[in-house]
């Protein structure tokens, strides 16, 4: 039972005072320098950021001017009642209801909000250690997931919208949030006309989301974002949405649910909130983004600036010193840094959501003295995540490098920077969350004076995604002028673009839904870089067409070979007047364009017409092809479907069931077994095993080309017997094979064994020297027996008794037999005859797979 928050405080109030004596004593001792050398134990606490742990020491031993000014370095929220912002996360796996928050408010700490998983909490630093100690529930406390904004020089263009405008169509009716972490000049940009005065302002930053006048504000990003996006859909209502940290964007996206927000924009990124490939844990970026899209809002968000400031790899040391060899002969990733300029870095790796696998980033000056370093403690329950916060006391090159502290794999790992190019760099996947997520249009940049042909901004962030997922969906874009900026560089000015266009669609198209705004912007899409959706481009440069194509890209998936699939391909008028429509020009084969109502039609406004495509593979293979669409439509003539499929030879179980459950006594009886498969198998093999995973075949037979099978009774017998006497679960498939030898695998079913059963109740009646006793027993399934009996416990002196029957289910399964004279004369004479003597005996029995058992030994009294 917990006791209350008064009399908490009241019994830890002196056994504080007295951890915190010693810890200033230890602190003393241990911590002189500011950061650790590369050898010897590491410091910290396993359930405190290394940054916060840092915080702590430094209040303690200095006080609270210079911890003040550290945590400013580190992006760390400190207030004047000495208490820092935290995220506080629970064991994995367990709910944040499994934190005791009133022993929590017994230490001073405030719950300001909470996510599904985190709590958000102001917290004296002073209490830090004694929280993660005497909390319970506590599994960590970090730093809060707080986003970037890149301010390389920004600016609004309006291309590609006007022939919606001149239409009548400019985001009415549509209503579009901004969310970003700050409008300062928002005044002077609705009084400038840049920006209208009806734009509906929301602070989410503290523990609810409020209008606010944003009086206040330090950055003005949010106000250049929102420019592009009034220029491009000046007739939508705009909602500016300021957040800190990944519980707040929770809460600013369930405000748009709230209030019928059908489009988000998010020109801001999120670092190592996972390992940047979709994934949702602890409320990050990528829980809200999806949660959005799911809830019927389209979310766009900058992919990144981060193309050069990203390196990935996976670990390795080869020369045994416990750092990553970037080089054969080099540990270190270089920087350029000047006077001033404060350096962030920070890593993860593919270990979510918790790890044992500990790993650390350093930072060296020049010198290649360590002046920074990331050590927390990964011992299986704590994320993987390291971040550095420095700033250069000069200009000229650092060095960071990443220590295996304690890991027993090569992981792969990822790092980024905020400002700084590195050296080397990886351009792949260096995609921010949540541009990673599933439901994200992740928005890559083109300079616009190159808008035409590109190439991409160098710095625009790539895909794939770290588990392989195609990114960005689409290009838009940036460096042309701005009232806030001047110039708007980056993919943060792209992103705004998008979002606008969406909301011309929908005002067009008001009925339509998530994935058809979705499908509108990439299926017409200007295609630059590789053929289809790529890595740098996506599926190509923003287009306002006035054709709308649904989908843009089918994947029929896997086929099997001789069978076919259809799907169907709508073309719709969604604003030109006269849309003309030329000769759809098909697909290659295994292709087919079987239906065709578009073809050298003019398509009236709003109208319709759909194409059918069909894929019938006549081998394996993968197979692409596409169909294009010629129109009239000024921005976009030729519309391209990208078809892909797999041509497969699949074997599908029909007979037996899975689970089939087998009766030992009906071994004579064996199942026949039946597939489904293309006549394009000549041949079979039936594959059985104890293994799920087929690591072990003991049996296997050949079957001809029909696909069915009657196993005889002596091949069920052996298939049966695999598992032993102790019974079990026998797994089968069916592998055929073609005449060019080409093979294909069945899925797998399983036979459930028993295992095999002693005879029930055996009875040996009467035991007299005057009468012929009886055995009987309930024979379960057993065909063979052998009855001993003994003078003593041990067998010393015994009588074998064998008998057999061919039917175990005869009489009801109830085994009777007297004993014949001489049978129980013999029996007797191991105990001489005497009556008063014990005599021990028990059953052993066969069933028809020969699997042997026993009963316990049993004794009796001869009488008289």
């Amino acid at each position: 039972m917990r006791m209350g928050a008064e009399k908490f405080q009241k019994s830890y109030f002196l056994s504080i005072l007295v951890l915190l004596f010693f810890s200033l004593i230890s602190w003393t001792a241990v911590h002189s320098e500011e950061f650790s050398t590369i050898e010897g134990e590491k410091e910290g606490h396993p359930k405190i950021d290394s940054a916060l742990f840092d915080l702590q020491r430094k209040y303690l031993l200095h006080g609270k001017g210079i911890s003040q000014a550290f945590a400013e370095r580190q992006d760390l929220r400190m207030d004047a009642q000495d208490r820092v912002t935290v995220f506080i996360l629970p064991k994995p796996g367990e709910a944040k209801e499994t934190i005791d928050v009133e022993t929590l408010k017994a230490f001073g700490g405030e719950v300001l909000k909470s996510g599904h998983s985190v709590i958000k909490a102001r917290v004296p630093i002073l209490f830090l250690d004694q929280i993660a100690d005497h909390v319970e529930g506590v599994n960590f406390i970090k730093r809060p997931d707080r986003p970037y904004v890149g301010q390389v020089s920004e600016g609004v263009n309006l291309t590609g919208a006007s022939f919606y405008h001149a239409s009548g169509y400019a985001g009415q009716d549509v209503k579009i949030a901004i969310i970003d972490l700050g409008f300062a000049g928002l005044s002077e940009a609705i009084s400038a006309g840049v920006l209208p005065p009806t734009v509906i302002k929301i602070d989410c930053t503290g523990s609810d989301c409020e209008p606010s006048d944003f009086s206040v504000e330090q950055v003005d990003h949010g106000t250049a974002v929102a420019e592009i996006v009034h220029d491009m859909a000046p007739g939508a209502q705009l909602y500016l949405i300021k957040v800190d940290d990944s519980v707040d964007l929770m809460s600013a996206k369930d405000h748009c649910v709230a209030n019928g927000i059908r489009i988000i924009n998010h020109s801001v990124g999120w670092f190592i909130s996972n390992f940047y490939d979709g994934a949702c844990y602890y409320d990050n970026a990528v829980c809200t983004a999806n949660h959005a899209y799911k809830s019927g809002i389209l979310w766009a968000n900058s992919a990144g600036n981060h193309a050069r400031k990203h390196y990935e790899a996976t670990f390795i040391d080869r020369d045994g010193d416990r750092l990553h060899n970037v080089t054969a002969n080099g540990n270190f990733i270089s920087l350029y840094a000047y006077k001033g300029d404060s350096i962030v870095a920070l890593m993860t790796w593919d270990a979510w959501p918790a790890t044992g696998q500990d790993y650390d980033l350093l930072l060296f000056d020049g010198s290649m003295k360590l002046v920074a370093s990331s050590t927390n403690v990964q011992n299986g329950t704590q994320p993987p995540q390291e971040s550095i916060y420095y700033v250069a006391p000069a200009s000229g090159p650092y060095y960071l490098a990443v220590r295996n502290s304690s890991a027993t794999s090569n992981l792969r790992f990822s790092i980024f920077t905020f400002d700084h190019d590195l050296n080397p760099y990886v351009v792949s996947s260096s995609l921010l969350s949540p541009a990673d997520a599933t439901g994200v249009m992740a928005v890559a940049a083109i300079k616009y004076n190159q808008w035409v042909t590109g190439p991409q901004e160098d710095f625009s962030s790539r895909g794939p995604t770290t588990d392989s997922r195609m990114k960005p969906e689409i290009s838009g874009p940036d460096g042309v002028s701005s009232f806030t900026y001047g110039s708007f560089l980056g993919t943060s000015a792209a992103s705004p673009h998008v979002a606008g266009a969406a909301a011309l669609i929908l005002s067009n198209n008001p009925d339509f839904t998530v994935d058809q705004v979705w499908n509108a912007l990439i299926s017409s899409a200007i295609d630059l870089g590789a053929n289809g959706q790529d890595t740098i481009f996506g599926y190509g440069r923003l287009n306002l067409s006035t054709l709308f194509v649904d989908p843009v890209a089918i994947d029929f998936g896997e086929v099997v070979v001789g069978n076919l699939l259809e799907r169907t391909i709508t073309i719709q008028n969604t604003g030109n007047p006269n849309l003309m429509i030329g000769t759809i020009n098909p697909p290659s084969t295994p292709y087919l364009l079987i239906s065709d109502s578009c073809s050298g039609i003019s398509l009236p406004l709003a109208g319709s017409c759909t194409l059918k495509a069909l894929f019938s593979p006549l081998y394996t293979g993968s197979f692409n092809s596409t169909l294009t669409i010629p129109t009239n439509d000024p921005f976009n003539s030729v519309v391209t479907v990208s078809l892909k499929g797999k041509g497969v030879l699949i074997i599908n179980l029909s007979l037996p069931t899975d689970q089939l459950s087998v009766i030992a006594c009906s071994i004579n009886a064996p199942p026949v077994f039946e597939w489904k498969a293309p006549p394009s198998f000549t041949s079979y093999g039936m594959q059985f095993s104890p293994d799920p995973d087929f690591a072990s075949i003991p049996f296997k037979l050949k079957v001809p080309g029909t696909p069915v099978y009657a196993m005889t009774p002596v091949s069920w017998k052996r298939v049966l017997s695999i598992p032993g006497a102790e019974g079990g679960t026998i797994y089968w498939r069916v592998v055929g094979t073609t005449s060019n030898g080409a093979q294909s695998t069945s899925d797998k079913r399983s036979i459930l064994v028993p295992a095999a059963r002693p005879v029930g109740n055996p009875v040996i009646s009467p035991v007299s020297r005057k009468a012929l006793p009886v055995l009987t027993w309930e024979n379960l399934c057993n065909i063979k027996f052998r009855v001993w009996v003994g003078s003593d416990e041990s067998f010393s002196r015994k009588v074998i008794l064998p008998f057999r029957i061919s039917n175990p289910t005869l009489d009801g399964g109830t085994f009777s037999k007297e004993l014949t004279k001489v049978q129980w004369l013999m029996i007797r004479m191991l105990v001489r005859n005497e009556p008063g003597s014990i005599m021990y005996w028990y059953v052993e029995s066969w069933d028809a797979l020969n699997r042997h058992v026993a009963t316990e030994v049993m004794s009796f009294i001869l009488s008289d």
